[in-house]
């Protein structure tokens, strides 16, 4: 069952023949310290940027046919509601830069949640990974581009647990990605003063606080 719903959820085609509704998510994360954390909610607003959402998140990953595929299901608390979303992705590569290439239901039902979590849990070798974040997103305008921004904290990552900025652009056509990269990494220098590492996926922070942590 949890084949046959990955192939109708699959990347390139919908399931009348022709190209999936699926989209490039085009993003950089950076670790900050405390004080840049708690710094960033006015350099937003005074760059322009203004309040989206607050909301609690704890992402579960499912075991993926590839391995360089992604299956989340991201839990939410958001003032007072809970909801639940099914995410996929894969990694791709475009002009020599590897992106997300995703697609995401709005809404999954309770019923299907739990049925995808016992699956993925049967299919697994060891518990499911997963962690916990608090989410504040702002939104803006750069370039003509909707700019997200978000600012985690996030816990269950062992060592690598603490504070994050995100900063992301959704592109819906592959010839969109560069310049969707440049813009990104445009507001990113803007907002941290200057060149900064970017920080490995959530995902593979998980992985690694695991094998860092033996019988977790």
């Amino acid at each position: 069952m949890l084949t046959w719903l990955l192939k109708k959820l699959r990347f390139g085609q919908s399931e009348d023949g022709h190209g999936s509704s699926s989209q490039f998510e085009v993003e950089r994360k950076y670790r900050l310290s405390q004080e840049e954390f708690d710094d960033l909610p006015s350099i937003l607003r005074r760059s322009g940027y203004h309040f989206h959402r607050e909301q609690q998140m704890t992402d579960t990953f499912i075991p993926a046919l590839e391995q360089d595929d992604m299956i989340r299901i991201r839990d939410i608390r958001s003032q007072g509601k809970d909801s639940s979303v099914l995410t996929l992705k894969k990694w791709t590569v475009v002009e020599g830069e590897r992106v997300r290439r995703e697609r995401e239901t709005e809404s999954l039902d309770p019923v299907a949640r739990d049925c995808l979590l016992e699956m993925g849990s049967r299919l697994a070798t060891e518990a499911l990974l997963s962690f916990s974040k608090k989410r504040v997103e702002y939104r803006g305008e750069r370039d003509g581009k909707t700019v997200t921004i978000a600012l985690d904290q996030v816990d269950g990552l062992g060592a690598y647990s603490g504070p994050y900025l995100e900063v992301e652009v959704l592109s819906h056509q592959e010839s969109e990605v560069g310049e969707a990269l440049a813009c990104v990494e445009k507001v990113a220098f803007e907002l941290l003063g200057g060149e900064r590492e970017m920080s490995m996926s959530y995902m593979e922070m998980l992985k690694l606080s695991r094998a860092e942590t033996p019988g977790r």
